[in-house]
């Protein structure tokens, strides 16, 4: 079998460059261990009249990275980042397209992010997990913007598309019609104090233009050393092709950020060590609870956008002790280092791969059920 692991062009030179071990050379190792060979290659390596890829492949005798080439992976785990310009997402829509549908090549997510308004609808009709999700709707005009203000205090401005917290704004109440704008902008916190015209006049003609919003219900976010924080919670599937939570990672904003990323100052530990500490009495139970709603959210997304097998979830806890889903991420950070059961974010990647690659051979094999 051959595993690809497709990412983006930095990644692959820095890949080439690296003195000390990667994401991507743990998950090498891994698949060596399975006796599974491995390229890395990006987007632009892939040719098509030969059905070959170019790229790195690791040298096991020189625990190296060496140039190579190879013919078309049997299974791809993507996990190119959308930083690139407008060009280069659509040769990444079209190959990914095409090997997917031409070439019937599986990837590890059938797709390659989530849209929040469609994701957002997806979930709100399962009957367990609407109640978990902050009221949202889609930005149109200004009214929606005031109906929710007026609804809720504190709301969020969010591209539908996006990632890193990127073009995230908070909006609250200020007073003489005025109200609070806060985002990060160039890698500082920035705000202003602007009507809901002048907002929409100057941020839809500039860094919003053309993009799809959604208004978001604002969470009275629950507090570790006087800073709001919310859970990155990262669940995968195994080699039994099972959801399996990896990693939950407590993260806390920068100041005055309106974001938690590490991206953007963000910094976090893990759950394990954090919620012992500051809710011994109901951390079993809000435990629990996490595991209970992102099983039942990752069923509901593989029903709607098809198979899955690598999710981010980011989870909130209001002050009243009630769960959120705030969003879901189709190729999460790999920044946050989980303990515990967190080697299993490298293994599992593979060993979900080999599943569906010998679940592909035996039905090759068996050949297409008859009807009765």
């Amino acid at each position: 079998m051959l595993f690809g692991l497709l990412v983006s062009e930095p990644s692959l030179v820095q890949l080439s460059n690296l003195s000390k071990p990667s994401y991507l050379q743990f998950l090498a190792s891994a698949a060596i261990m399975e006796d599974i060979d491995v390229i890395v290659f990006t987007y632009s390596k892939v040719c098509w009249p030969d059905c070959t890829v170019s790229g790195l492949v690791f040298d096991c005798r020189k625990k190296a990275w060496k140039s190579g080439y190879t013919s078309f992976p049997d299974i791809i785990y993507d996990r190119a980042t959308l930083d690139f310009r407008k060009k280069d997402k659509i040769t990444a829509k079209y190959t990914t397209n095409r090997l997917i549908e031409e070439y019937h090549i599986p990837f590890l997510n059938s797709i390659n992010f989530f849209d929040k308004w469609k994701t957002y609808e997806a979930l709100f009709v399962h009957p367990n997990l609407h109640k978990f999700l902050p009221d949202t709707q889609l930005y149109i005009d200004t009214s929606d913007l005031a109906h929710f203000l007026c609804k809720y205090g504190i709301v969020y401005v969010k591209p539908c598309v996006g990632s890193n917290g990127r073009n995230v704004i908070q909006v609250k109440h200020w007073q003489n019609g005025r109200y609070l704008f806060r985002y990060r902008e160039k890698g500082k916190n920035q705000q202003n104090l602007l009507t809901l015209e002048e907002f929409h006049n100057s941020f839809m003609k500039g860094r919003l233009a053309g993009k799809s919003l959604i208004v978001q219900q604002g969470i009275n976010l629950e507090t570790l050393n006087e800073k709001p924080f919310d859970m990155r919670v990262r669940v995968q599937k195994n080699g039994t092709g099972n959801w399996e939570i990896v990693g939950n990672w407590v993260r806390t904003a920068a100041p005055g950020s309106v974001v938690t990323n590490s991206s953007n100052g963000g910094s976090g530990d893990h759950f394990s060590k954090v919620f012992p500490t500051i809710y011994s009495k109901t951390v079993s139970r809000i435990n629990t609870e996490i595991e209970s709603l992102v099983y039942s959210a990752c069923r509901r997304l593989e029903e709607n956008f098809g198979g899955l097998g690598d999710l981010g979830f980011d989870i909130a806890l209001d002050r009243a002790g009630k769960l959120w889903i705030l969003e879901v991420n189709a190729k999460p950070t790999n920044v946050w280092h989980f303990d515990g059961s967190g080697a299993n974010r490298f293994i599992n990647p593979v060993s979900y791969a080999k599943y569906l690659w010998e679940n592909m051979q035996k039905e090759s094999t068996d050949g297409p059920k008859s009807s009765p």
